[in-house]
């Protein structure tokens, strides 16, 4: 395999796919059957997508060049793929010196690059990250002191409605979900707040692009009546906040915020929470609306609610503090862990107060009916 066929077919198979399933590539135990179907549940491409970037990777390293393919990729723009290549290189080939590749045509540049010298890459002795300074325990504290102080939830007179509601319909939304083929516990338990029954978030660019393409009722990987990108969680809170339906503004300076993970793709909750059930599913999708599970935070402070635990789960037992006289605010298969460090106690905390009344909460469940009557209908 000559250079300019080594970039053309890294480039179809994604820099960023490469590198993440470099190991299963090199694994001669592993079949092209088997890593295909790895990507295809990780990632959510296509079947034909998967097999493709499968035979193709193999291709690369069956020629000898995925040592190069790697060295590419260190001259990747995404830092994150970057290290990834650096560190299969410094695992895989650490015996073999400096690398350095000539690419006299780059096909991906050449559009836009008059520069027809060589690009050369040089890869030196891997070197690891210099260890900074973290925040220490007392510092996330004070950390998550301020982000409850800012932290919007409803107010529970308004989840109640919408736990009652379920309840009087969960039978028959159950029963319509399984019409359509669709595992209704994904998204319906009892005393669940689960607002839209039977719509998910998006999964991969395919199912991206039907969103954007007003295709939300084609989802391309089952288990679902419609797919979103995100705004049925916030169709409530608008309701509630602004008297209609949400019209892609929210509050100013803030950002809905998931706190138990709802999507297949790196799901958290068999780590994160109490396992009830050996034979729960990989996510629950009804997570995706529940008010219970969403909540509004300033957007400088949203990320550390994503990498933080100690954090996350703070938020979920406020959650459960507000909610738990009348509401599940998780499937049955899991359970909030106990407690085990006093400081991260709820009480602890000063909180903001629940937002929103009652008072636009019927409409909310009247465009609610509408919504779901027509996404669950079957024909005769």
């Amino acid at each position: 395999m000559n250079d300019n066929k080594l970039i053309k077919t890294l480039n179809a198979i994604g820099k960023e796919c490469f590198v993440d399933y470099f190991d299963c590539f090199t694994d001669d135990s592993l079949s092209n059957e088997e890593i295909a179907q790895k990507i295809f549940d990780e990632r959510g491409y296509t079947r034909n997508s998967c097999n493709s970037r499968t035979s193709h990777s193999r291709s690369i390293i069956k020629s000898g060049r995925g040592k190069d393919a790697l060295t590419i990729i260190t001259n990747s723009n995404k830092p994150v793929i970057q290290q990834k290549a650096l560190r299969l290189i410094q695992k895989n080939y650490k015996n073999e010196g400096l690398s350095q590749i000539e690419l006299k045509h780059d096909p991906s540049k050449s559009l836009h690059s008059t520069n027809s010298s060589p690009v050369r890459f040089n890869l030196l002795p891997y070197t690891p990250f210099p260890e900074w300074p973290r925040p220490s325990s007392d510092e996330l504290i004070l950390i998550a002191k301020l982000i409850a102080k800012y932290t919007k939830f409803l107010n529970p007179e308004i989840v109640q409605k919408v736990v009652e509601s379920n309840e009087q319909q969960n039978a028959n939304w159950c029963n319509l979900l399984k019409i359509k083929k669709i595992k209704h516990e994904l998204y319906l338990w009892e005393k669940c707040a689960t607002a839209f029954p039977g719509v998910r978030r998006h999964v991969g660019q395919k199912e991206i692009n039907n969103v954007k393409n007003q295709k939300r009722h084609i989802p391309l990987f089952g288990e679902a009546v419609e797919i979103d990108d995100n705004d049925y969680p916030k169709e409530i809170w608008s309701f509630i906040l602004s008297g209609n339906k949400f019209r892609k503004k929210g509050p100013t300076g803030y950002e809905l915020a998931h706190l138990a993970d709802h999507k297949e793709h790196n799901n958290r909750c068999a780590k994160e929470f109490v396992i009830k059930d050996i034979n729960h599913s990989i996510a629950y999708f009804g997570l995706f609306t529940c008010p219970t599970n969403t909540v509004y935070i300033p957007s400088a402070l949203l990320r550390p609610t994503d990498f933080l635990i100690s954090l996350r789960l703070l938020l979920l037992r406020r959650s459960n503090q507000l909610y738990g006289r009348f509401c599940k605010i998780l499937p049955p298969a899991y359970d909030l862990p106990e407690l085990h460090e006093p400081e991260w106690d709820i009480n602890k905390f000063e909180w903001a107060d629940p937002v929103g009344d009652v008072s636009n909460v019927d409409n909310f469940l009247l465009y609610r009916q509408g919504k779901l009557d027509n996404m669950l209908k079957t024909t005769a």
